[in-house]
């Protein structure tokens, strides 16, 4: 069955093509419009809101009637529904200011999460702990070439990030992993690949102390961050999420230490660490239904976008920080968002 109304530009559908539409539709029984010398542009739908097949094209959305384009990575937008499925819209305003006008964004732990996107870059926003996919040049990166973290350059062009540092490209990272491949590992830097500190891919440093293990300052750990954890100072991990962070015991109190992710100040800039302590019984991961904070591995209980089913139990949800939607559970009912109450560079594993 023919649904689509087909109208408007030329040059959008060859006219072999367009005929062989009309005749199908003739063939079933079905009337279209065809404009006759083959100018096809415009196409109609009735499906509201829905993205992609059967009601449009993909990359579109039926919206009034009509199949618009959705914007890709890196391009303006000004209400979430402007951008690409995986993708959101940064708005303007959000967090410290940086963003002036709204652009199509996703998470990102390295410069290579934002391809096959041209151009794009992993960014650290001032005054946020998480990585944004933006254009290089919107942030003053020009020129941004092929070669990952650790791989020697001669300028920046050289590099995915567009970010040199003593011959080598370096780029932000989330975990070791991120940095592998070029020999490094993620470690706190101060000015690199953000205006304060980040978790950045580089060379090992002389510290050699592991998580978790006590410190006077950040260049003895090997993660080069001595923070603060409930009233002693331990060298801590970088994460994602409360499911990085295996914590350690408390014997006293019967708490496990370091075993949530969170968002903590160092230096004047934030940075996410396994920092926060959880009580025995907080075993619920990501996207359990939950009633209250302290059943959530994470601590956070939020409540979903739409109401919940009676069958589900009502309440909430665990949430919890991340870096990707990969980490949030099922995709069809979470997703890697910035926090929606207000215009914010947290993300959040969020009820869509």
């Amino acid at each position: 069955m023919v649904t689509g109304l087909l109208r408007g530009r030329p040059g959008l559908l060859p006219r072999g093509l367009a005929v062989g539409v009309l005749g199908v539709g003739l063939l079933l029984g079905q009337g279209c419009e065809l404009i006759v010398d083959g100018e096809v542009g415009t196409i109609g739908c009735s499906e509201e809101g829905v993205i992609g097949a059967p009601a449009c094209p993909a990359e579109h959305v039926c919206r009034a009637g009509s199949c618009v384009a959705l914007a890709p990575l890196g391009r303006p937008c000004f209400e979430e529904g402007d951008c690409a499925p995986g993708s959101f819209c940064l708005a303007p305003g959000a967090g410290s200011g940086d963003v002036q006008v709204g652009f199509c964004s996703r998470p990102c732990c390295a410069s290579s999460d934002c391809d096959p996107a041209e151009g794009l870059v992993c960014w650290v926003p001032k005054g946020s702990a998480f990585g944004f996919c933006r254009s290089g040049p919107a942030i003053g990166r020009e020129r941004v070439g092929r070669g990952k973290a650790g791989a020697p350059c001669s300028g920046a062009g050289d590099c995915r990030s567009g970010l040199c540092s003593g011959g080598s490209c370096v780029d932000t990272c989330c975990s070791d992993a991120n940095c592998a491949a070029g020999g490094g590992v993620c470690q706190l830097a101060h000015g690199l690949v953000a205006a304060g500190a980040a978790w950045t891919c580089l060379p090992p440093r002389a510290g050699t102390r592991g998580t978790h293990a006590s410190c006077s300052g950040d260049e003895v750990c090997a993660s080069g961050a001595c923070l603060d954890i409930e009233g002693t100072k331990r060298c801590a991990a970088p994460c994602c999420g409360s499911a990085q962070c295996p914590g350690v015991v408390d014997g006293g109190a019967g708490e496990l230490l370091a075993a949530r992710c969170r968002v903590v100040d160092h230096g004047g800039a934030p940075i996410r660490a396994c920092v926060g302590s959880a009580e025995a019984s907080a075993t619920l991961g990501v996207g359990a239904a939950c009633r209250r904070d302290d059943q959530c591995r994470s601590g956070v209980c939020v409540l979903p976008a739409v109401e919940r089913p009676p069958e589900s139990g009502g309440g909430g949800i665990c949430g919890d920080m991340c870096c990707a939607d990969q980490a949030c559970g099922d995709p069809s009912n979470v997703a890697c968002r910035p926090e929606p109450a207000r215009p914010s560079l947290d993300l959040r594993c969020e009820p869509k």
